[in-house]
């Protein structure tokens, strides 16, 4: 073969991946019409090194998730608070991440739903998926205690809070292929908030 000819066959493989590459983007960009939105956010500065974060949410499971979870595979819901230092002429400075997780499960030989969480008022029972999953959107507070220095009063604060599933939490034999499912890929917008 000349080597005009395998110039050619060259451009046309380095063609036929940037292609695939473009339609794997798009295809991973693309966003579900089901998923976690966050409706509301408010924050309150209760101590040098204790916020209140006030998020109310709503939760919505695909198809694909729903029939794991009803096939009584846990499913795990993460929601990541994240304080920032508001800095001028840089980035803003992560000064603490907050992670909670909360389990979801359907025991099928006693028809009955479990939501499993560090927030007492939604831990427990429920008689159906909805009730729990409202009951997990509705208005939760979460107690984010600074480990790594404190708020100081001359300085501004902001937070970003973001609900997920966490598909690390998934048995291992699923994980790979939920990484490719559109359907597997529910999270929220991160959402930015002020600290009072």
């Amino acid at each position: 073969m000349s080597r005009r000819g395998r110039l050619t066959v060259r451009k046309s493989c380095i063609s036929k991946v940037a292609r695939f590459i473009t339609l794997f983007a798009l295809y991973m960009m693309a966003s579900p019409s089901f998923g976690f939105s966050i409706v509301s956010t408010e924050a309150v500065r209760d101590s040098d090194t204790l916020v209140t974060v006030v998020v109310d949410s709503q939760i919505e499971l695909s198809e694909d998730v729903l029939d794991a979870f009803k096939s009584s595979i846990p499913i795990t819901i993460q929601t990541t608070i994240k304080i920032y230092q508001v800095r001028n002429n840089l980035w803003d400075k992560l000064i603490h991440e907050y992670v909670t997780r909360d389990v979801l499960s359907y025991r099928s030989l006693y028809r009955d739903f479990l939501l499993k969480s560090a927030d007492r008022n939604v831990n427990g029972g429920y008689t159906s998926l909805e009730a729990m999953l409202e009951a997990l959107g509705r208005k939760r507070n979460y107690q984010v205690e600074l480990t790594e220095g404190t708020l100081r009063a001359d300085r501004s604060y902001v937070g970003k809070v973001r609900i997920s599933i966490d598909r690390s939490a998934l048995p291992s034999v699923m994980r790979l292929p939920v990484f490719f499912n559109n359907a597997w890929r529910l999270k929220s917008e991160r959402v930015k908030f002020d600290i009072k």
